[in-house]
């Protein structure tokens, strides 16, 4: 006859029923890396925890806004840089040909800035063209040739209206991050229709056009004073997406820290759990098969 009581036996089994589940759902945390499956068994509130990964979420949507934002404003400083440089080449053949009377360089540099102008006014991006237009109007700069240019009534090329791109990179953060083609190339285009029109075929500037050339060395200084505005205000609003992404960057890495803290298990403290758990499930076993199996008889040898 067995000493053992159904109670005694199922209270033994039930505490070796909770050992085998205690280890069973470390043994899961460990596996997934996560506290729990649900929001109940989480460290923190999960208003909390729901709350800092959305806020995560969208702050990532931040940093690829600005990361497109940034692409697009060095596609714009690459484009207005050379413009610069190519119109401040073309002043410099100007002056040249002032002082020696020889057209042929100046001819030169009328013909690569154009070419300049019209290559990167008219560059074309993933979503349309580099610099803002209005919708409809395929190219912003128009004239195919120098001949086509002079032969523009009015060299106002640039239909008005058109705004910058702008993007979202914060809650009330709206950057404009484009560039209109009228902004960038508007000045640039009168000094070129002027030249345009004077004959620059020969090897000898005709004394009659030095007072057009003179016009159109004032009207290329207004054009490189108004590209290198431009080229700042660039510059100075790619800086500023750069510091609003930094801080995105910081707002989601705290809200990620929060969601862990929640959410994330403790690899070593489970570990030692575990153990402990095992122990302790191995112990029951053992007590519990020895405390099943007692008899009478082990008490009267």
């Amino acid at each position: 006859m067995r000493i053992s009581s159904m109670t005694a036996q199922q209270a033994m089994a039930a505490a070796v029923s909770r050992n085998l589940a205690e280890a069973n759902r470390i043994q899961e945390q460990l596996a997934t890396g996560k506290e729990s499956r649900s929001y109940a068994g989480l460290k923190l509130d999960a208003a909390t925890v729901v709350t800092s990964r959305a806020i995560s979420l969208r702050e990532a949507a931040y940093q690829r806004a600005a990361d497109r934002a940034t692409a697009a404003m060095d596609i714009n400083d690459m484009h207005v840089g050379s413009l610069y440089e190519s119109a401040r080449s073309l002043r410099t053949a100007l002056l040249s040909a002032l002082g020696t009377g020889d057209s042929a360089g100046a001819r030169a540099g009328l013909e690569s800035l154009f070419s300049q102008a019209r290559a990167s006014l008219n560059a074309r991006g993933v979503n349309g063209t580099v610099f803002s237009t209005m919708e409809g109007s395929p190219f912003p700069f128009s004239p195919r040739s120098l001949a086509e240019l002079a032969a523009l009534p009015n060299p106002d090329i640039f239909t008005p209206g058109a705004v910058r791109m702008t993007m979202r990179l914060g809650d009330d953060q709206l950057m404009p991050v484009g560039l209109t083609a009228r902004e960038v190339g508007g000045d640039l285009v009168y000094a070129m229709h002027r030249l345009a029109r004077i004959d620059l075929s020969g090897t000898i500037i005709d004394p009659a056009d030095k007072p057009e050339i003179e016009a159109a060395i004032g009207e290329l200084d207004v054009a490189l004073e108004a590209i290198a505005g431009v080229r700042a205000d660039n510059g100075r609003r790619l800086a500023e997406v750069d510091r609003l992404a930094e801080q995105s960057r910081g707002r989601a890495l705290l809200m990620d820290r929060i969601v862990s803290a929640g959410e994330d298990v403790d690899a070593a403290k489970a570990s030692t759990q575990l153990l402990a758990t095992q122990s302790a499930l191995e112990a029951s076993y053992a007590v519990f098969g020895r405390f099943r199996d007692m008899s009478l008889a082990d008490f009267l040898r």
